[in-house]
């Protein structure tokens, strides 16, 4: 029943109008004063199973955990490719050295921290369960703070 209502809201988000879309997930606020959260997922062009694993629970816990501070626009999730050009800056700006999760906070559209989730490494083949209670607890608490 759960993956059917999931699945339900996966394709009713699908069918959004772009604008709404790039609203709901685009880029944090440049002139808000207000604490903007993104839930960023770093890749390479070249992506094994495992990576789009990580990629596809991270999305699904933030999308379904974290439905309110989306819809206040205070949290977007955003998969990037580090590997096109005009993303090469988040390597240095995120210290990126391979696919990451991160949860970073943003204040007048500047990046002022960010939390690497590296565990989803070992929780990712081991336990989807705690997979998904890692890396909801550790968004949870970030945005909390």
């Amino acid at each position: 029943m759960k993956k059917q209502a999931i699945s339900w809201i996966l394709a009713a988000l699908a069918c959004l109008p772009l604008s709404l879309s790039a609203a709901v997930w685009g880029s944090p606020p440049q002139d808000s004063q207000r604490a903007h959260f993104v839930v960023y997922y770093f890749h390479g062009k070249f992506r094994c199973a495992t990576c789009l694993k990580i990629e596809r629970l991270a999305g699904q816990v933030v999308r379904e955990a974290f439905v309110g501070p989306i819809t206040r626009g205070l949290l977007d999730w955003k998969a990037v490719d580090v590997d096109l050009p005009d993303n090469k800056h988040y390597a240095t700006e995120f210290e990126l050295s391979s696919p990451t999760l991160i949860v970073a906070r943003f204040e007048s559209g500047t990046v002022q921290e960010f939390r690497k989730l590296d565990r989803v490494w070992q929780f990712v083949d081991a336990d989807e369960r705690k997979f998904e209670s890692y890396v909801f607890e550790e968004i949870d608490r970030f945005i909390s703070k």
